[in-house]
């Protein structure tokens, strides 16, 4: 029997599982929020993204992130792209197991 990190690890099951909840979260974000949802995934390169807004901790994290990544990937593919009042959104869902 698999432990917990072995399954999330697991990359059939991650694919699979994260075709399910992809379409919820992307059918819940049109209907109860009010995002109109472009088709496909987009391709968002790295040498366009400048840094994410805002003070917080997590927003630092984020810009850490993405500097490294400019030297590593050329380019990553988020789940979604959606707007909303005039202004454009990307999205990547995770999912991880609570154990308590």
């Amino acid at each position: 029997m698999k432990n917990a990190n072995e399954i999330i690890n697991d990359p059939i099951k991650a694919t699979l599982f994260g075709k399910f909840y992809e379409k919820i979260v992307s059918r819940w974000l049109k209907e109860r929020k009010g995002f109109t949802s472009f088709g496909g995934k987009p391709r968002i390169y790295r040498k366009d993204v400048k840094c994410a807004k805002g003070n917080s901790e997590s927003v630092s994290k984020l810009n850490g992130i993405l500097e490294k990544y400019k030297n590593e990937k050329q380019f990553c593919t988020p789940d979604g792209f959606m707007e909303k009042d005039g202004k454009y959104y990307v999205w990547e869902a995770k999912n991880w197991p609570l154990w308590t």
